[in-house]
């Protein structure tokens, strides 16, 4: 009987370990699932948010095509229309495409992003723009900066990544136009001197090789100057 008890003893003690085992790769199994899952979640996230872009890189290719081939390529609808009655107002583009997804801008609904686009008299694609005005979430001026950015530091013939790593500034607008590309940035900053709010805008050139064609153009976005003047 001794011996029975054993056996059954040393039987259980080397079936404890191997439950022990189990029990561990089914928790690994698990947590990889979870990292998977919330990979996977922020790649359709991420997509989501480059959605734009990446239907005006797809109409920029169709530049000279006819405007009908160039949306079926992109997948989109030709003749959308905006949900915001100020979207007509923003642009003179023929055509746009935009997100569903609304952001605040001074209390005012805009998509977090559109598409514009127009065509010439034979219905040729002739050039395309995206306006990301998720960039104007936290201000209309744009991204804040502690000081006045130095024009000066981009150079014509500098490539656009470097140009871009300088800028450290999401643009808020690029447009595709013939073999040029335009990108608009906007920011502002609190003068020390003035103790005011300087607003700016800027926009830089480049060439079909991605270069900077020409200096950067700086431009002041002091709004509050449309809205503060008198009328006659």
């Amino acid at each position: 009987m001794k011996k029975k008890k054993d056996i059954r003893k040393n039987t259980e003690t080397a079936e404890k370990p191997k439950k022990h085992i189990t029990l561990k790769k089914r928790i690994l199994v698990l947590v990889i699932l979870l990292i998977l899952c919330t990979v996977c979640i922020l790649i359709v996230f991420s997509m989501r948010d480059r959605q734009g872009i990446m239907i005006t890189h797809k109409l920029e290719k169709k530049i000279g095509c006819s405007t009908d081939e160039a949306v079926k390529y992109a997948h989109i609808d030709k003749n959308a229309q905006s949900e915001q009655d100020i979207m007509p107002y923003l642009s003179d583009y023929a055509y746009m495409y935009e997100d569903d997804k609304n952001v605040k801008i001074s209390g005012i609904n805009i998509p977090k992003w559109a598409v514009y686009f127009s065509e010439d008299v034979f219905g040729n694609l002739t050039d395309v723009a995206y306006y990301d005005y998720s960039v104007l979430k936290k201000s209309v001026y744009g991204i804040k900066k502690k000081k006045r950015f130095d024009t000066g530091l981009i150079t014509t013939g500098m490539k656009e990544t470097a140009a871009e790593k300088i800028l450290k500034m999401d643009a808020y607008c690029v447009i595709i136009s013939g073999d040029k590309k335009i990108k608009k940035f906007k920011y502002y900053y609190e003068d020390k001197a003035s103790d005011n709010v300087e607003a700016l805008c800027l926009t830089v050139i480049y060439n079909s090789d991605n270069t900077v064609s020409a200096p950067l153009i700086e431009e002041k976005n002091n709004l509050i100057l449309d809205i503060l003047k008198t009328s006659e």
